[in-house]
């Protein structure tokens, strides 16, 4: 085998595995909750003593709908007491058992922003029925002391990017991505990366398959 042919075989095969290897980073990126970059209602699961930390997604279409609707888009669907309509038990699967809580029990506390003042309110209607404007915020912190916790990160803002600081630490159980305000590799716009990968392979292998023939045809 030429010098010739070994390179283009082994580009051949970076190229592959580069694919690959892409296909599986777009398949974190679309799984990670991440805040609106643009227009929407920012989601907030504060997940207190669980354990699972503060995750944080977007509902683009939100603005003006109730919160359930926000949080459902942001992919941390909500699941409410069967004997207390409206009263949440679990957000995002979390915790697994939906009870009604008794006396000094954790329970799921809500809250919202305005998008504008950076700073959390305590609602005074039940999620179903609350309300949140375009460029707003709606958390649910769980609550597990006598003294009740606000959101521990500050409420986002209308027109603040995304900080390292700001991205989820925990995945919502339905792909979030597609959801945010930001960018996504299925957005429609630009040039898919996959496309790219799969040209390059394609040239490549028509390389060394033209190397191959010449090969054959001088011997």
């Amino acid at each position: 085998m030429s010098g010739t042919l070994r390179v283009l075989l082994a580009l051949l095969v970076s190229a592959v595995l580069g694919a690959f290897g892409s296909l599986a980073l777009f398949g974190t990126a679309e799984a990670a909750g991440s805040p609106c970059s643009g227009g929407g209602v920012d989601v907030v699961v504060d997940y207190g003593t669980l354990g699972a930390g503060v995750a944080q997604g977007c509902a683009p279409d939100a603005g003006g709908k109730t919160g359930d609707k926000a949080f459902d888009a942001a992919g941390y669907p909500l699941q409410y007491v069967p004997s207390q309509p409206g009263f949440v038990c679990t957000v995002g699967g979390k915790p697994a058992a939906c009870k009604m809580p008794g006396a000094g029990d954790p329970w799921w506390g809500l809250f919202f922003s305005n998008g504008k003042s950076g700073a959390w309110k305590m609602a005074p209607v039940a999620v179903t029925k609350l309300k949140v404007p375009e460029g707003g915020s709606v958390a649910m912190v769980y609550e597990s002391g006598k003294k009740v916790q606000k959101p521990s990160i500050a409420a986002p803002r209308a027109g603040d990017q995304p900080s390292a600081s700001a991205t989820a630490s925990a995945t919502p159980l339905a792909t979030a991505s597609g959801r945010t305000g930001g960018a996504s590799s299925n957005d429609g716009g630009g040039f898919p990366a996959w496309a790219v990968v799969v040209i390059v392979v394609v040239l490549l292998a028509g390389g060394a398959a033209v190397a191959m023939r010449r090969r054959a045809s001088a011997s």
